[in-house]
């Protein structure tokens, strides 16, 4: 059972003064990213396809999140891909600017989400409508209270407020896996079995089971 929690949230990310203006300009180039499996890592190798860059035409570097800003700062590389916050936090303190946000590298794809075992749905029913329930509340709360969340997570992260409030104008919350959110998951499943990534073909009934949703 699959409960979205964010579509869109990343971003590539290139220094300020960078001769790179187009996603065709990384040929060649370092780039870091969150590490090989990331969401990030599929989103910057399904845009370089569009401009015939495979993934043998880059230096792909995978460096823990926090130090991935730095990494830029520091010039170790030419680019990186990444979630929020640090996206936003590039062009707030001035090491970077953002070359594409990842909504324009596929719309609404999906990010985060929640997972539960077969083995809990089962034995664990009533716990899980509970902590559904409980997701719905905070999303909609996260929704209609925009400064306060990035209040939360400023306090939870330790960065700064303000580019905590920055990022979330970049990311879209919701608690529903309705169809149109299975469509671009199996979308999504099918770009990474293009990739490599996968080596099985999913179905929806694979992935989802909303009967905890109502939906």
């Amino acid at each position: 059972m699959w409960d979205q929690l964010i579509w869109g949230g990343s971003g590539i990310v290139v220094e300020p003064n960078s001769n790179i203006t187009s996603p065709a300009d990384l040929n060649g180039k370092s780039i870091a990213t969150p590490g090989v499996s990331s969401i990030q890592q599929v989103l910057l190798l399904y845009e370089l396809q569009k401009y015939n860059i495979s993934p043998e035409d880059v230096n792909l570097i995978s460096i823990n999140v926090y130090n991935i800003p730095s990494s830029l700062a520091a010039h170790k590389v030419d680019a990186y891909i990444s979630y929020e916050p640090f996206v936003s936090l590039a062009p707030y303190e001035g090491i970077g600017n953002v070359l594409i946000y990842s909504n324009d590298i596929i719309k609404d794809h999906p990010c985060c989400v929640i997972i539960a075992s077969e083995s809990f749905i089962k034995e664990h029913p009533q716990e899980l409508d509970k902590f559904l329930k409980i997701h719905q509340q905070t999303t909609e709360y996260v929704n209609t209270h925009p400064n306060e969340t990035a209040n939360i997570i400023d306090q939870e992260l330790t960065t700064n407020i303000e580019i905590e409030a920055l990022s979330l104008q970049h990311i879209t919350f919701v608690s529903s896996v309705n169809k149109s959110f299975q469509n671009n998951v199996l979308k999504f499943a099918k770009i990474e079995n293009n990739l490599g990534y996968l080596n099985t073909t999913l179905t929806a009934n694979d992935i989802f089971d909303t009967q905890f949703l109502g939906n």
